[in-house]
């Protein structure tokens, strides 16, 4: 009798455990991380892109258009004080320039600011110590010069912001004076 208890315990054992060993073991199978995007996926994420900039473009030039501003927009896709338009880059090499700014939201509100103070900023340009945008109208500017600038946000902080003030997919309004430039061979 117990050698026969003994015998159907070890069945009913052995048989659950055969059932979780073939029902746990099945995984979905996996898609390596090579495997370029569907097309139709990647369609769809230019589409949504040119929503995107097409939107941000409307608004920037309803800005301008209310705020009677004289901004141009130049060929590298920022908007700026007409005196710039199409001016080639002055920066060739990669120079040290000091210069001072003020950055606001199209919606008015300041993010950040060091044009009326004794401070000063200093950057490696084309390093990625700056947004885009801002390295490019550096490099457009002499010793001197002020500007004002709009951005669009794929030339700003992009889809992420900056992770304080500024916030995702948020052209930028920025005055810029450029005090020196060291470095430029």
């Amino acid at each position: 009798m117990k050698f026969i208890s003994i015998v159907r315990l070890f069945v009913i054992v052995g048989s659950c455990m055969l059932v979780f060993f073939f029902t746990s073991c099945r995984q979905q199978p996996q898609i390596p991380a090579n495997i370029p995007i569907p097309d139709q996926e990647k369609e769809n994420l230019i589409t949504l892109n040119k929503a995107i900039v097409n939107n941000e473009t409307r608004q920037i030039e309803q800005y301008i258009a209310k705020k009677r501003l004289k901004l141009t927009k130049d060929s590298l896709g920022f908007w700026c004080s007409g005196f710039l338009k199409e001016r080639k880059s002055i920066a060739k090499s990669q120079p040290i320039v000091t210069y001072q700014y003020s950055i606001a939201l199209l919606e008015g509100k300041f993010c950040y600011s060091n044009l009326n103070s004794p401070r000063r900023t200093t950057i490696r340009l084309g390093k990625g110590e700056s947004f885009t945008g801002l390295d490019m109208a550096l490099r457009k500017m002499n010793i001197g010069e002020q500007a004002d600038f709009i951005f669009p946000s794929i030339l700003g902080y992009g889809v992420s912001g900056d992770g304080h003030r500024i916030p995702p997919y948020s052209p930028l309004i920025c005055t810029v004076k450029l005090l020196n430039c060291t470095g430029n061979q």
